[in-house]
């Protein structure tokens, strides 16, 4: 649970992991939305207050959700059969039109699963040259995807290169817990907010930043494509220590630490 906690987002409240039998959070590995605090419930009957996020294994077959840009379409083996449409839509916020999903064979649609911007009805559309318009979401299997979850901080962005696309921001942020504000992909032109893909901090909510001069104004949280040698924060148990080959040097230490909320004690960087 912590490892996997601390991949999403997660914090040791006072360097503790809370462990216990919680009436008011789910059962297993969550964390606390107001502080982003790792907890684990051994309670097997307790019920999530709403102010816990479950920190879970990724199931397979999970649908993500494209931005409605101009023929965008999801990339080949990664279609929804028409059976599995309903559910896939529904899992990303979709809604069934009078009930059902509406199918057609039309020419401005993708090909595959989709929601109608317009009111988030799920379709599926059977044209294999349709070409989206623009006014269309598809809905598509999640590829693999490995992610890295920055700190909520002033001007805090990713490394240029490191930021994910726009098509990939949703199954990137997804898997650092980040979630759908009322079933939508926010994109934005934003200001105080950082280029590329991010999570909100006070609700998860995945955002897309289009400016690239926007800068972040300590609210939200970068989700960028992982660099090589990034450093994991661990437990502080009594001797706890990184396995054998996992060691910073001494060099290169103030920039593996600062990267997971590290400071300088009155400027020192204390080796001894």
């Amino acid at each position: 649970c912590f490892d996997a906690a601390l991949s999403v987002g997660g914090i040791q409240r006072d360097d503790q992991f809370m462990v216990g039998d919680f009436a008011n959070a789910p059962p297993g590995c969550s964390i606390e939305v107001s502080d982003n605090a790792i907890h684990f419930g051994t309670s097997s009957h307790s019920i999530n207050n709403g102010n816990f996020r479950p920190v879970c294994i990724p199931a397979q077959g999970k649908a993500t959700l494209l931005s409605a840009r101009q023929s965008t379409k999801c990339t080949s083996g990664h279609y929804f059969s028409e059976d599995e449409c309903k559910k896939a839509g529904l899992s990303v916020g979709g809604k069934l039109r009078n009930g059902e999903i509406f199918v057609g064979n039309w020419l401005h649609t993708p090909s595959g699963c989709f929601l109608d911007t317009s009111d988030e009805a799920i379709g599926f559309g059977t044209n294999t040259a349709g070409i989206n318009n623009g006014a269309f979401q598809p809905v598509c299997i999640v590829d693999e995807v490995e992610a890295t979850l920055y700190p909520a901080y002033q001007g805090n962005k990713c490394s240029p290169g490191y930021n994910f696309k726009e098509d990939y921001c949703v199954e990137a942020a997804s898997s650092v817990g980040g979630i759908l504000r009322s079933g939508r992909f926010l994109v934005g032109d934003w200001p105080d907010s950082p280029y590329g893909c991010f999570i909100d901090a006070s609700d998860g909510a995945i955002h897309f930043g289009r400016n690239v001069a926007g800068i972040n104004d300590g609210s939200f949280q970068p989700v960028c494509v992982p660099e090589e040698d990034e450093a994991l924060l661990l437990p502080s148990l009594r001797g706890k220590e990184c396995t054998q080959g996992h060691d910073f040097s001494e060099e290169e230490c103030i920039s593996a630490a600062s990267s997971v909320g590290g400071s300088l004690r009155n400027g020192q960087f204390l080796v001894g």
